[in-house]
């Protein structure tokens, strides 16, 4: 299910961003990508982060957006956090894309994409408030255990991709700046979240870019 919604939403995107030729070539090679065929096997949770991150983009790319819609986008974000809590590099870039956007109420439409974020993660914290927050505390020993990248790394890393967006949008066309700039910063925070991950890398990390 989550490889043929996958391929269902490249198709849709790239139908609205191009011609229905390159919709049905992108779909074709979404559909025999190596990364799936190496996959074929029990499916895990980050199976699904694909077709929800293509969903979050698909409904970015509506022209006209109702504060739901912010509410939506913010509720599969959260879906991806459940899957997987390196989606939290959606965050920053849902809300680049609010207030890049041409629109007055940017703040309320921040407000909402939370509201849809608390929604999706209610059912973790209530596992969490019944279970001693054991997540919580995982996800702590893996920080106070992981091997880190080297610091020299990762002072490279983070300003080196600041200064890699700021130029980048200073590039990109006035129109369909906020989206080109959320796809950009999804793919370069995502890189450098995974470049400084501590611990063993699995290639499904890159799933949200």
């Amino acid at each position: 299910a989550s490889r043929v919604l996958t391929v269902f939403f490249v198709y849709l995107i790239v139908g609205k961003l191009a011609t229905k030729q390159a919709a049905i070539i992108s779909s074709a090679i979404a559909a025999i990508s190596p990364l799936w065929v190496n996959s074929l096997g029990i499916p895990s949770n980050p199976y699904f982060i694909p077709p929800i991150t293509l969903l979050v983009i698909l409904l970015l790319l509506l022209k006209k957006k109702a504060p739901v819609t912010y509410i939506v986008i913010g509720f599969a974000v959260g879906l991806n956090l459940q899957l997987h809590y390196l989606s939290i590099v959606l965050i920053p870039s849902v809300i680049s894309y609010i207030f890049l956007s041409k629109v007055a109420s940017k703040l309320t439409n921040v407000l909402f994409f939370f509201l849809g974020i608390i929604v999706a993660l209610i059912p973790v914290f209530l596992f969490e408030a019944r279970n001693e927050f054991f997540l919580t505390n995982q996800f702590l020993i893996l920080l106070s255990t992981g091997s880190f990248t080297p610091r020299s790394i990762a002072v490279l890393a983070i300003p080196g991709s600041l200064i890699l967006l700021f130029l980048a949008f200073s590039k990109l066309p006035k129109e369909g700046r906020e989206f080109w700039f959320f796809c950009l910063a999804t793919i370069v925070v995502n890189t450098v979240a995974f470049v400084l991950y501590p611990g063993g890398r699995q290639l499904h990390y890159l799933a949200n870019s």
